[in-house]
């Protein structure tokens, strides 16, 4: 048992980079698709199998069990994940061994979309034959479910621990398998072909590919949703600092997107098509949004780290919580994943969401960095706002495949001059490191008297709403958020937090008052 102890030890401390373990497990992907296109009688035919459904099925696979044996082993995932990719190998056994046992007679490999308790009980029962279900599948099963048990047993030495996280993991990989038999169950159209669940948005326009994307979509939300256990997992004091660091202003695209959907429900009709993939939709557009925003911010923080010292050094890098080298990681992966679930939607709603990723670059990065110069850099964050109300007018399945255009043009060029100019007070905490750093904003036009013109200037912008839309009843919010906004920002001590959440109430009031009367065209 030492012997094995040890072995496990080095395994857990070998150095293997991020990059490393990722490609390993994509490589070994690929091994186990072309497997199984080459021993099915059904053949693989489209790239979509291959680069994004079945990869974003293997990896959710692979960090269940890397959650299922760190909790159970006690153990950080980062050093179960470097055991894995030792085992992970294991995913190629099932096409090479029905090749072998089969005399070259060929099988299908599918989900489960029947007699689920029938599977459930029969799985490890290899003298029934299961259809879908080959040999060389559940032999694979078999091996897997043995090694996170005798992980856990290593690591533990509990006899219940082991057996708890190998029976935890036989459930967790069945419902992976049985997916469309749980998704019909759980869908809110009772008499849905489950055949024939289907995507929300086709991006790729092909209805044959319909059943996979509907899985890829599923399955991009359980590692999103894995990943964030992990992180907690390995650090939570970090990963709870960067949520809280992110949900403040993330809230705000939300509700950009939440805006251009709600006109696009205005303008359409039959907006959603309300089937198994409505929540998975939703999900998908909302981590779009948040992690396209954490890559913003992380990306943004990396380039301002010495102006912040100066001004605001209770952000994550002046205070040390994170490193400048996981930053840039983590602005990356953000802006990866944000983007494959913008995938997930349509290949409109992935447009604005890169839209929104490269109007950030220009931003904050060099050599262009935008955020130096006075009203261009707070016409950018309007810009970044707009394309986020695009997005959430793309996604309705009612105007997926028509141009932006139809989005009312004087909407848009109505929030661009407003926010462009109200936008300036999040300048005002950063005025000492912004000189520091050569920045020129809109409040260092008004030296010496910042807060009063730049709560005046946002006054305006709230004062002027009803005048755009030529609806009296829009003065009643106006005032009332001209006079808090004001007052927040000329109190003595000035509160970002409370500027932005009188906007929030705005504009929620906004579309609550236009859902009654109907002024927004």
């Amino acid at each position: 048992m030492n012997k094995l102890k040890k072995i496990l030890n080095d395994l857990e401390n070998k150095n293997i980079t991020a990059s490393q373990w990722i490609i390993t497990i994509l490589v070994v992907i690929l091994f186990r698709t072309i497997g199984e296109d080459f021993y099915s009688s059904k053949k693989i035919i489209d790239y979509f199998e291959y680069f994004f459904h079945y990869p974003i099925y293997y990896i959710s696979i692979a960090l269940f069990i890397i959650l299922i044996i760190s909790f159970f082993a006690k153990e950080k995932p980062i050093k179960v994940g470097k055991v894995l990719i030792h085992f992970w190998p294991i995913v190629i056994i099932p096409p090479i061994f029905d090749l072998i046992i089969s005399a070259s007679k060929a099988y299908d490999y599918s989900y489960i979309f029947n007699n689920f308790n029938f599977y459930f009980k029969n799985l490890f029962n290899f003298p029934v034959f299961l259809e879908g279900i080959t040999y060389g599948i559940r032999l694979e099963l078999l091996l897997a479910t043995v090694s996170v048990a005798a992980y856990v047993y290593i690591k533990k030495q509990k006899i219940l621990s082991s057996v708890l996280a190998a029976s935890l993991f036989y459930v967790g990989i069945f419902g992976f398998i049985a997916f469309p038999y749980l998704a019909y169950h759980i869908t809110i159209i009772p008499n849905f072909p489950l055949k024939d669940i289907y995507f929300l948005h086709n991006p790729i326009g092909s209805a044959g590919m319909s059943q996979s994307l509907t899985y890829y979509s599923a399955f991009n939300v359980v590692a999103i949703l894995f990943l964030l256990i992990l992180a907690i997992k390995q650090n939570h004091k970090k990963t709870f600092s960067l949520i809280a660091n992110s949900s403040k202003k993330s809230f705000h695209y939300l509700l950009m997107f939440g805006f251009g959907l709600y006109l696009a429900y205005k303008i359409k009709t039959n907006l959603f098509l309300f089937d198994i993939n409505i929540l998975t939709q939703f999900l998908n557009a909302f981590f779009a949004v948040v992690l396209a925003w954490v890559s913003a911010t992380t990306l943004n923080d990396v380039y301002d780290i010495e102006s912040d010292k100066v001004s605001d050094d209770r952000k994550l890098l002046p205070k040390g919580i994170f490193s400048r080298e996981e930053f840039i990681k983590i602005s990356i992966i953000s802006f990866v994943l944000s983007l494959l679930n913008a995938f997930a939607i349509s290949y409109q709603f992935l447009i604005y969401i890169l839209l929104y990723h490269a109007i950030s670059f220009i931003y904050s990065s060099p050599p262009l960095r935008l955020k130096k110069i006075p009203i261009v850099s707070t016409f950018v964050v309007a810009s970044l706002a707009i394309s986020m109300m695009w997005a959430g007018y793309a996604f309705s399945s009612a105007t997926r495949f028509n141009p932006i255009t139809e989005f009312p043009v004087a909407i848009t060029f109505t929030f661009v001059i407003l926010f462009t100019l109200g936008f300036s007070f999040k300048d005002l905490k950063d005025l000492e490191g912004d000189k520091k750093q050569g920045v020129f904003t809109i409040p260092m036009f008004f030296k010496g008297r910042e807060k009063e013109a730049t709560s005046l200037l946002i006054v305006l912008c709230y004062m002027i709403v009803p005048f755009i839309f030529k609806n009296a009843f829009l003065a009643i919010p106006s005032i009332i958020a001209s006079f808090f906004t004001h007052a927040f920002i000329n109190a003595k001590v000035f509160r970002e937090n409370r500027v932005y959440f009188t906007f929030f109430a705005y504009f929620i009031c906004l579309v609550v008052m236009d859902y009654y009367l109907n002024f927004l065209r």
